[in-house]
């Protein structure tokens, strides 16, 4: 059920949709998700990583925001997180930094967020 449950889901059905098929709740939908999520993207490379973008994007209709950072020369996502401020992407800087990464970092663009 959960490998059925993915698969439609890699396919970009719904979660609402997915749960309707299976006669499942979204709750349990999105748990199957959240695993195969985790799985796909718990390990980042910073291999050959030369140059970031930095923005920021609105969760929910503007009240709520996340920042995402991405490899700029292949658009490959390497880290998101709560928030928008400077202390917010500081986690992504430290994550960097432990896997001895920061010193091939050349650039970093980034939006007209004033932080």
């Amino acid at each position: 059920m959960i490998a059925n449950i993915q698969s439609l889901l890699r396919l970009r059905v719904s979660t609402n949709d997915a749960a309707a098929h299976c006669r499942l709740g979204w709750d349990t939908v999105k748990a199957c998700d959240k695993v195969r999520l985790k799985h796909l993207f718990q390990k980042v490379g910073f291999t050959g990583v030369k140059h970031l973008a930095i923005d920021e994007f609105a969760v929910h209709k503007g009240h709520r925001y996340a920042a995402v950072v991405m490899d700029l020369d292949t658009g490959r996502i390497l880290w998101v997180g709560k928030g928008k401020s400077r202390r917010d992407v500081e986690p992504f800087f430290e994550l960097l930094r432990q896997h001895h990464a920061s010193g091939q970092i050349q650039s970093v663009s980034c939006g007209m967020n004033a932080a």
